[in-house]
């Protein structure tokens, strides 16, 4: 149960995700219109890390190591579509998470163990955020990358 309220807690958090629109003929149709972003920042892209608790059986029960963090803030500062990035830690992530779900009942039961470290990142284009993501998403280290623009990725 822990895991489910995490994983939507981060995806909500990678800013109110946007999923595709599929038509009768099941190709994707274009994203609506990106939702605001929850957090301060408003960010365009989470990158979500690597950790214990990560479903994603790339990161097999392991935080992304302090190299890997290392490697994937360096590659997120080269990249021209990047306008700024900021590291957040798991605790940082947690009291906002705490903040914005404040009402509710199921945040009470989750510790900031439960959740990841994470960079969020503004674009200096926000129609550039496939290129980001494409990118960075599998990066070793790397759990999840959620655009407010489309649906996270797995």
């Amino acid at each position: 149960m822990i895991v489910l309220v995490v994983v939507a807690v981060v995806i909500f958090l990678g800013g109110g995700v946007v999923g595709w629109a599929v038509g009768s003929n099941g190709h994707k149709s274009a994203p609506a219109a990106p939702t605001p972003s929850p957090w301060p920042d408003n960010a365009d892209v989470s990158v979500y890390l690597c950790s214990k608790t990560a479903s994603s059986a790339k990161c097999n029960g392991i935080d992304a190591t302090p190299d890997q963090k290392r490697q994937i803030e360096s590659e997120l500062r080269r990249m021209p579509q990047i306008q700024w990035v900021h590291f957040l830690n798991r605790q940082q992530v947690y009291e906002q998470a705490r903040k914005l779900f404040k009402n509710s009942p199921s945040i009470g039961e989750l510790r900031y163990e439960d959740f990841p470290d994470a960079f969020r990142v503004k674009l200096k284009d926000p129609k550039q955020y496939r290129a980001v993501v494409a990118q960075i998403q599998n990066r070793p280290g790397v759990d999840q990358v959620v655009s407010r623009f489309a649906a996270p990725t797995p």
